[in-house]
């Protein structure tokens, strides 16, 4: 019932068709991995002549256990793949964005500069920097 449940709500989710696909996989993964240490338990006390009680139910609730720890798994997975993959997007878009700006910034910086030492070199008489605003009373050159 879990397991039907959270196909649904997989199948309305957000991710994308290849990650739907991801946690299925893991679902299958959960079932393999839970169902098959079960088994080993089962003929383990087999061997050992003990009476398994009931080992098929045994074996179904194992899988419905690993069906359920697939599928919470894998969706995380696959959520944190997709926002990995947001993330790298918006990392690389930021740092076109700061390579602009530094270079527009860095622009505009040295033209400023190069102003500011044209209005010096300017503004200098003898060596020393007069008054800003120039007095009217100054003498023309």
């Amino acid at each position: 019932m879990t397991v039907a449940y959270g196909g649904y709500r997989l199948a309305d989710s957000e991710l994308a068709p290849e990650h739907r696909w991801q946690v299925a996989k893991w679902c299958l993964l959960g079932i393999v991995v839970l169902v098959g240490t079960t088994a080993a338990g089962v003929l383990v006390r087999r061997f050992e002549g003990r009476i398994v009680a009931e080992p098929t139910f045994q074996l179904l609730l194992t899988a419905d256990a690993g069906a359920v720890a697939g599928l919470v798994a894998g969706y995380y997975n696959a959520r944190n793949r997709t926002n990995a993959r947001q993330a790298e997007r918006a990392t690389t878009t930021l740092q076109f964005v700061n390579d602009l700006f530094r270079h527009d910034v860095k622009n505009h910086t040295s033209a400023i500069l190069a102003h500011a030492g044209v209005i010096r070199a300017e503004s200098t008489t003898n060596g020393w920097p007069t008054p800003w605003p120039p007095s009217a009373s100054r003498p023309a050159k």
